[in-house]
This record gives structure tokens, sequence and C-alpha cells, in this order.
């Protein structure tokens, strides 16, 4: 789940996050205490903390930006609305891969241009941009992963609509020299003797029966079945 919230935050946002009670407590801390560079690993989720401001624009004041990532969540804290929306069109929509964003971040907070960050910060935002690249390489072998078994599961399939399409071509092969009997001798014209014939009937059972036997025979034979 990806969101992106200012400061200014209600309990009630953090409802349907996968954060126990212990994670909210400390992430709230930081909301209220807004420490800025610093980094903070726990088993389960990190927060990192820094000043950010828009080398585009002509103002050079900073502004808190804090990110709390999991394996389940991305959380992005601004102070203003101007950088909620910013971060909402980096990070809102569902078709990005949020381990590449963050690797964006992190490699521009690494080049550290303006000497803004320290060397302790620049040694833990290494850490965060090894762990990212960690998850990510993991995520690009879990598509992977995926991919192969969609292959495996289209291939199993198609397999089982041959051998599906194999019979109905075997029904359809053994009745046809019947249906071509069928309709020769139901034109019912006079002149045909076979008509009336006593032995018509039963020689056109046997005939019948004679073709069947032969066509699976064949293909018998044939290992067609």
């Amino acid at each position: 789940m990806q969101r992106v919230f200012l400061f200014q935050k209600e309990d009630n946002e953090l409802d349907g996050i996968h954060i126990d009670n212990v994670g909210k407590k400390i992430l709230k801390e930081h909301l209220l205490t807004r420490r800025t560079a610093s980094f903070e690993w726990y088993p389960d989720f990190d927060l990192c903390s820094f000043n950010w401001y828009d080398i585009n624009s002509p103002e050079t004041d900073t502004e808190r930006i804090l990110i709390y990532f999991s394996r389940k969540d991305l959380l992005v804290y601004c102070e203003n609305a101007d950088t909620q929306v910013r971060m909402t069109n980096f990070f809102g929509s569902e078709n990005k891969n949020t381990e590449r964003q963050l690797q964006v971040i992190c490699d521009g907070l690494l080049d550290n241009a303006n000497n803004l960050i320290c060397e302790n910060g620049l040694i833990h935002f290494n850490i965060v941009h090894n762990r990212i690249d960690r998850c990510h390489a993991a995520v690009l072998n879990l598509q992977d992963y995926v991919m192969q078994m969609r292959e495996t599961y289209q291939s199993q399939i198609d397999i089982e609509q041959n051998e599906l399409m194999k019979v109905f071509t075997l029904i359809t092969t053994l009745f046809l020299p019947l249906s071509l009997m069928v309709g020769w001798y139901g034109m019912n014209f006079h002149n045909m003797p076979e008509l009336s014939s006593p032995w018509g009937y039963p020689v056109f059972i046997i005939v019948s029966i004679g073709i069947s036997l032969g066509l699976i025979l064949y293909f018998k034979k044939k290992k067609w079945f």
C-alpha cells in the first residue's frame, strides 16, 4: 500500500495499514518530534527522515520528509500540500515499481551535491540503498518465477486442449464414412438395387461395423490413441 500524508495527521489514517501497535507508537513519535536526517531500522519496517527542498524553486527553505517502508506498505509524510501532491503523483500510480522509486530517491540523497547530509546520514542512506537493491532483486526474481509458472500453466492448458481436439478429430474421422454412406443411400432413387434387396440392411450394418473396426485398428496402429 502506498500513501502520502501531511504531518498534521489523524490517528484513523493508519487504519487498514499493516502496522502493529509498537510500530504505530514509533511512527507517531517521529511525527511529533520531526527528527531530521535520522534513520532507524526495525525487524518489520524502516524509517528515514531528512530535510528536502526543490532545486528548481527560487525558495531555499527546507521541509521535512519522513518515509516509512515495510514489505507491505510505503508511507510518505511531508509538511505542505504542494509537496504532498508531488509525492502522490510520484508514488500514487499502482503500475509503478516501489523499489525503483526508492532507488531514485536514495541515489539523489547519496549524491549529496549541496553537502546537506552529514557523513553519518550518508552511511545510513547507503544501508537503505543496499537493502532496497536487495528487495528490488528479490522482486525481479519473483516476477521471473511467476512468468515461468504462468508459461508452464499455459503450456499445460495447450497440451490438454490439443488432446481434446485430437479426440474430437478421431471421432469425426470415425463417423465421416458412415455419414457418407447414410447420405448416399438416403437419396432413395428407384433404380438402387440395394434398397429392394432383402440383404441390403444386414449388408449395410456389416459394412458399417467393418469400416469402424478398420479405422479403429488403423488409429491403434498409428498410436493416435
